[in-house]
């Protein structure tokens, strides 16, 4: 039970403390006294949403606090009562719309704060009772007096189940059409791939060699120039270091620091032979092949074409290549997996009918005793002649197939209470 709540700087309020009793309290007070603004500040102090109009005029924040306590644990709370046996909150409003909530004294979030409210206060208004002629709330607290809610909740879960599978299995039948075509354009593309036998890193082969060829005269003409000059004219670099290395030697006997000396040139000589060496190798093998040339540019339009249309590198059409042949992989089971969906879903729709039956049993079990009970209750308020039956009918889908088939509303009944 709420225990006292203090109210400061709210809606018309400066600071008000109210602290409530065992048994019945009752608040009077002619329109306009404020009665509605204690209830706002409880809606508050419970989750509700706040917004800064709620704080009194030239205030910079409001706040709201509550003491209840409590005989047991909270339904849908996870925070335990203190030492005493309350659960304080307080929430504070600010202009600047950063509030602030606090559940014995620990800060929380406004989800835990409407999750303990739940638990903690039940408003009624003066309406409440017309919920009373709504089949649906009808059949909540028939199912809440027989102690059928885990058994409803059970029903709501198989249908949810059958009713996935059912749509599913529509997907299925309506894409039909969407993966032929699927097919016959991943067909098309896998296999335009896999006729250009591409390799990884092809192209960029291809273009050195291009490259290569269309130049290979001008390569040719200027390497040979740069090999005779090293190695095979009569004034050849080669020669005169040589000569050089030949007149140095016999100075060592003088100095022996001209050794270093003899030794470079040495090296450099060595140095020179071999790259005349590399030089004439390469010649050698270097050639103008204009029928090579011509297929190496017409492999590269080739390459070109499937990279536009396929993500602009190779590495991007063979991906497309491995990733159409796994999605056409899965598309040609899709008959076999419509096959498992469908008997899947038969199994679902068998145990959900299975279990709307039973629960629908028990139900009017249980509508048979609620009737009894209240036509008791009705002897104690001078009603002894009064009757009151409840009536218990299956509400299936309509989805013209009878109770053969699922749609998205549940088939969980409905029921009638009628009195006299």
């Amino acid at each position: 039970m709420l225990k006292q709540l203090h109210i400061k700087d709210f809606a018309l309020v400066d600071e008000l403390t109210l602290t409530f009793e065992d048994g019945l309290c009752v608040i009077t007070g002619e329109t306009g006294a404020g009665k509605s603004i204690l209830i706002g500040a409880l809606e508050i102090l419970l989750g509700a949403k706040a917004h800064p109009d709620l704080i009194r005029a030239q205030c910079e924040e409001a706040v709201v606090e509550g003491v209840f306590g409590l005989e047991g644990p909270p339904r849908e709370s996870v925070h335990p009562a203190q030492s005493d046996g309350t659960i304080q909150l307080r929430r504070r409003l600010s202009r600047e719309g950063r509030g602030r909530i606090q559940i014995n004294g620990e800060t929380r979030t406004l989800a835990q704060l409407e999750g303990l409210g739940r638990g903690l206060v039940g408003l009624y208004g003066q309406h409440e009772y017309m919920d009373l002629a709504l089949p649906a709330r009808q059949l909540a607290y028939l199912d809440d007096f027989a102690g059928l809610d885990e058994d409803a909740r059970a029903v709501e879960d198989r249908r949810q189940a059958a009713s996935r599978l059912y749509t599913e299995l529509r997907d299925f039948d309506r894409l039909a059409r969407t993966r032929a075509e699927r097919i016959d354009l991943l067909t098309y593309q896998t296999g335009e791939i896999e006729r250009g036998q591409v390799k990884p890193g092809e192209d960029e082969a291809l273009e050195a060699e291009v490259r290569i060829m269309a130049n290979s005269e001008k390569m040719a003409s200027t390497l040979g120039e740069v090999e005779q000059a090293l190695y095979s004219s009569d004034e050849a670099v080669v020669g005169k270091i040589g000569k050089s290395v030949q007149a140095v030697r016999p100075l060592t006997q003088i100095d022996p620091r001209l050794g270093s000396t003899a030794d470079a040139l040495a090296s450099a000589q060595s140095l020179v032979q071999e790259a005349a060496r590399d030089l004439s190798g390469y010649l050698s093998r270097l050639e103008f092949d204009p029928s090579r040339l011509e297929a190496a540019q017409q492999r590269l339009h080739d390459l070109d074409r499937l990279k536009k249309k396929y993500g602009g590198t190779l590495d991007r059409v063979l991906r497309t290549l491995e990733e159409g042949r796994a999605e056409l992989e899965k598309l040609s089971t899709a008959a076999e997996d419509r096959e498992e969906v469908a008997r899947r879903f038969g199994q679902a729709w068998i145990e959900f009918v299975a279990s709307c039956e039973d629960l629908l049993k028990r139900r009017h079990l249980g509508a048979r005793k609620l009737a009894r009970e209240i036509e008791a209750g009705c002897g104690a308020v001078g009603l002894a002649k009064a009757a009151f039956s409840v009536e218990v009918a299956a509400a299936w889908p309509e989805t013209g197939g009878g109770k053969g088939r699922p749609s998205n509303s549940p088939a969980r009944g409905s029921s009638r209470a009628t009195h006299r």
